[in-house]
């Protein structure tokens, strides 16, 4: 049996038999809501297809370390 189980035995069957699986952050909301500002700001060419979460993210991000880089 896991460490983790036996230090914590009120866990009930279902959180112990349930399958692993990831976890993964929820950048779409983020960008959607608390930081809209900040990515609702990025000028983005038309030719870049923006249907992906992530390529928008990443734009931000690029531009948020150029001017910091850039000053």
């Amino acid at each position: 049996m896991c460490r983790i189980i036996k230090a914590v035995p009120e866990l009930p069957e279902w959180v112990i038999k349930r399958p692993k699986r990831g976890f993964s952050f929820p950048f779409e909301q983020w960008m959607a809501g608390e930081w809209r500002d900040d990515f609702g700001n990025v000028n983005i060419p038309n030719n870049i297809s923006l249907k992906a979460w992530y390529r928008r993210w990443s734009l931000a991000i690029l531009k948020y370390w150029w001017e910091r880089v850039s000053k």
